[in-house]
């Protein structure tokens, strides 16, 4: 378990810092210097660079090269800390990115930013999942957005990868986010336009200021989502909800846990929700599994980079030696129970959607045996996930911001580049226009018990296990 410890993803909310927006210090000399030393660093570090080209079909690196022609038009250093900040999301991996870097001008416009889409991505569309009104007009629930600024989704997408993170469809072999309309682009504008076709096929098309709020029709949805342990009775199952890999959290885990060790609160099932987890250490994941589970867990683990020096061997694999990646752990990980286990026999069934990081490497233990009694339920997220060494920190030498990659990749059992995204689950669970009908009909929190249990679709999959 000491590897364990060294695994660590670090959450991806940055820190503020003190860089103030401030007329242009560096020299065009400067500038190409530290954007060349970023690109280089990213092709040489990151091994998803050269996956994603053959897997996705996407050149980071040539949309890294378009940014470049920029710096001849940069008057200020905020303009190139956007300029850099767009090479890091043309990446398309939320590991490489800035760390402890966010300059105060950064933060006033994205504070400013008050528009805001109930968005949802199904079957490739996306679909509005709660109603709402702006002046005269009126979206409501599965209404899709077609257009934006004049523009099909998926071209305004492809046009804008390097101004915000998405994720990647392997099925339809496109870019999307829910969010998608929120990047560097539209922070910058006063309004932007929406067409959209309702249920019976209507046409609408629509202009939102950027800085305003507009209204939302039955918006209910204001209950506080915590971490929280739970018993239900009737179905003799153990709710747990955690909301972050927070370390802090443990020792009311812990506590709480022990309260269903005996008779007659004794469950017959364990729910753990990680749904929009948004990550952190992975010592939380590691020490609430330890503290459930009745015997060890054993799942192989394997990584590469391009580090030679530190190399076990050369890949050996033929899909993956093309990409000249070398293993630097091979082994088989086992996670015990801690002294002070509930030593529960009985389904544990793991709820994801939509996490990242530390979130996302807890899977493996889920994931580790499908013929185990610990169950995964979840839908692809469209990242690279799995367990992987921390990101590299480094700092440009001129404009001196900070940045990470992310220099590994877990290549466990890959028999086809797609394996190697990691976000399959042993039960998949689809979106479905009425899960969105049932939620926005319902008052009060999507992670209350009454929703969970009448009308949420992973808890009732769970409970019919």
């Amino acid at each position: 378990m000491k590897l364990f410890f060294l695994l660590l993803f670090f959450c991806l909310a940055c820190t503020r810092s003190n860089a103030q927006q401030q007329a242009l210090s560096l020299s065009k000399q400067q500038m190409y210097a530290d954007f060349d030393t970023l690109v280089t660093k990213i092709k040489t570090l990151s091994p998803q660079v050269a996956i994603k080209k053959d897997l996705w079909h996407y050149d980071a690196l040539a949309e890294m090269s378009l940014q470049r022609k920029q710096i001849d038009t940069i008057s200020s250093d905020f303009s190139f800390y956007l300029l850099i900040r767009r090479v890091l999301n043309a990446s398309q991996d939320e590991h490489t990115s800035y760390q402890d870097f966010y300059p105060d001008e950064m933060r006033r416009i994205e504070s400013a930013f008050r528009m805001y889409l109930p968005v949802a991505y199904l079957n490739g569309n996306y679909i509005i999942r709660e109603p709402f009104s702006a002046g005269n007009d009126t979206v409501y629930t599965g209404t899709v957005i077609t257009n934006i600024n004049g523009l099909p989704v998926d071209d305004y997408i492809r046009q804008h990868l390097a101004d915000r993170y998405y994720s990647y469809d392997l099925a339809r072999k496109k870019f999307y986010s829910a969010g998608f309309f929120k990047n560097l682009a539209t922070l910058f504008q006063d309004e932007v336009t929406f067409s959209f076709q309702d249920t019976k096929g209507l046409v609408k098309t629509i202009t939102l200021k950027t800085h305003a709020h507009f209204n939302y029709l039955n918006h209910t949805h204001t209950t506080p989502d915590t971490t929280k342990i739970a018993y239900w009775p009737d179905q003799r199952a153990l709710y747990i909800r955690l909301t972050a890999m927070d370390r802090q959290l443990i020792p009311y885990l812990y506590r709480e846990l022990e309260k269903y060790r005996h008779p007659p609160l004794r469950p017959e099932r364990i729910i753990l929700d990680i749904r929009e987890n948004g990550g952190g250490e992975d010592t939380v994941w590691q020490s609430l599994y330890a503290r459930i589970i009745a015997k060890p867990v054993q799942f192989r683990l394997k990584i590469d980079d391009y580090s030679a020096a530190r190399a076990i061997h050369k890949e050996t694999n033929p899909l993956l030696a093309r990409y000249g990646l070398y293993t630097i752990l091979d082994t088989t990980e086992t996670l015990d129970p801690d002294s002070n286990s509930i030593r529960f026999a009985g389904k544990i069934i793991v709820l994801a959607e939509h996490i990242y990081s530390s979130a996302g490497s807890s899977m493996v233990v889920p994931n580790a045996d499908p013929h185990d009694h610990i169950y995964a339920i979840g839908r692809k997220t469209g990242f690279f996930l799995g367990v992987g060494f921390s990101p590299l920190n480094f700092e440009l030498p001129y404009s001196k911001m900070t940045c990470r990659i992310a220099p590994s990749l877990n290549v466990t059992g890959v028999k086809k580049l797609a394996d190697l995204m990691h976000d399959d689950n042993e039960i998949e669970l689809p979106m479905t226009l009425q899960e969105l009908i049932d939620l926005q009909a319902h008052p009060g929190n999507r992670f209350g018990k009454d929703f969970l249990i009448r009308y949420d679709p992973f808890v009732r999959k769970a409970l019919a296990l």
